[in-house]
């Protein structure tokens, strides 16, 4: 964001495995892993890795691997679009990526009709994996700006949600979108909170493909200082993750646009206490899984990033018998980098399964917690990774509590 040097240790945790790099056998080493070292801009407090991992390495090699993000705040968010910004159906509005779909199909049900959305192959000539944005990232600049202006027009709203926190060089993205959008034109943006992670000593937010970590505080920095003034804001905050949201407008003479302010002691604090509290949270969880080992086996409850950051980081891959996830394309296969098998949620009523770990997304662990219950009334503990604070270890989630 500042282009400061980024000196100083964070917290390195050496290679990782790609986690959407499944395999077919569990003594597979073709799996890739990338470095990541997660650091603190000295002057401007933004979190974020110290090598930036290149879009094209990033694309799944598997079609049937999709991303999701929390959608509840969906409607909501639409309607309060609608009104500040004052929407009618000659709006145009274009979007980045599939992920900005639901939001899309929201604000049509709210009487916006007119939009177009980047094509993969039309637009960029790819015909890989595009469900995510590895597929765009390092591509979306000032000359893929004009590509698309000539192809649709100017632009009166912009949407990227989930999009920032992948881009290498942010200066290069909001330069790109105030070349598409129209005179007074906006840009809606979303990304994932890592504050709740960083005050609970929480290390599930960190995800190789996401080179940058915000804050509201670093966030909202981020806008004012390439030029652009904010209209609204807002932490939309749900149990196990917060996403943080801003409609923003490009000052139309940058020598007016608003200071961005500058990074106070407490934000580098806390990454301080992030920082130093790893070993100890990473101890912790080993010997809460080595003891529930001695009565019998340990799940984990889907395969997604989550799971792959959760065995990785905390060192814990020798203690963890199984994970749980219902994608028939996912069952039968192995965890990035484990002999760890993927299996059917029918496996978690084995007897053998004392301990199931929750890696899901508040919405998706919803819808699982009846299994859950099932489960527990058997006896077992069902418990979730994201811890409520710092003090706590698991979250426990369904059925009776119990520890060992």
């Amino acid at each position: 964001m500042c282009e400061a040097p980024l000196v100083g240790k964070g917290l390195d945790l050496g290679r990782l495995p790609l986690s959407h790099d499944y395999h077919l056998f569990g003594d597979d080493d073709t799996c890739q892993f990338v470095p990541f070292d997660l650091v603190q801009c000295p002057k401007c407090a933004l979190i974020q890795a110290r090598e930036i991992i290149p879009g094209g390495f990033l694309v799944p090699k598997h079609s049937w691997i999709k991303f999701s993000e929390p959608e509840t705040h969906i409607p909501s968010l639409a309607s309060t679009i609608v009104q500040i910004l004052g929407l009618d159906d000659l709006t145009k509005i274009g979007c980045l990526s599939s992920k900005d779909e639901s939001l899309a199909l929201a604000l049509k049900a709210r009487g916006v009709h007119n939009f177009w959305k980047i094509d993969p192959l039309k637009d960029i000539g790819f015909e890989g994996n595009a469900s995510g944005v590895a597929w765009v990232k390092d591509c979306f600049d000032s000359s893929f700006a004009r590509h698309l202006r000539s192809m649709h027009g100017g632009t009166d709203v912009f949407i990227a949600r989930h999009f920032l926190e992948h881009v290498a060089t942010p200066s290069v993205f909001f330069d790109a979108v105030r070349q598409l959008l129209n005179p007074g034109g906006f840009l809606v943006l979303e990304v994932p909170d890592c504050e709740q992670g960083i005050k609970r000593i929480d290390f599930s937010f960190i995800w190789e493909e996401h080179p940058l970590c915000f804050t509201m505080n670093t966030f909202q920095r981020m806008i004012y200082r390439f030029g652009y003034r904010i209209v609204f804001s807002k932490a939309y905050r749900f149990p196990n993750e917060t996403c943080l949201v801003a409609v923003a407008q490009p000052y139309a003479d940058l020598s007016e646009r608003e200071a961005a302010g500058s990074a106070t002691t407490r934000e580098f604090e806390a990454f301080e206490e992030f920082v130093s509290g790893f070993p100890n949270r990473r101890k912790q969880v080993r010997m809460f899984l080595e003891k529930w080992r001695l009565h019998g086996e340990v799940a984990l409850y889907g395969s997604g990033h989550h799971a792959n950051t959760f065995l990785q980081v905390h060192n814990v891959v020798d203690l963890v018998n199984i994970v749980i996830d219902d994608n028939p394309a996912k069952i039968g296969k192995y965890m990035p980098g484990t002999s760890i098998p993927i299996k059917s949620s029918t496996n978690l009523l084995s007897d053998r399964v004392v301990l199931c770990l929750s890696t899901l997304g508040f919405e998706a662990e919803a819808r699982v917690l009846e299994a859950a219950r099932a489960f527990t009334e058997t006896g077992g503990s069902f418990q979730s990774i994201f811890p409520k604070s710092k003090n706590e270890v698991f979250r426990w989630l369904a059925g009776p509590k119990s520890s060992v």
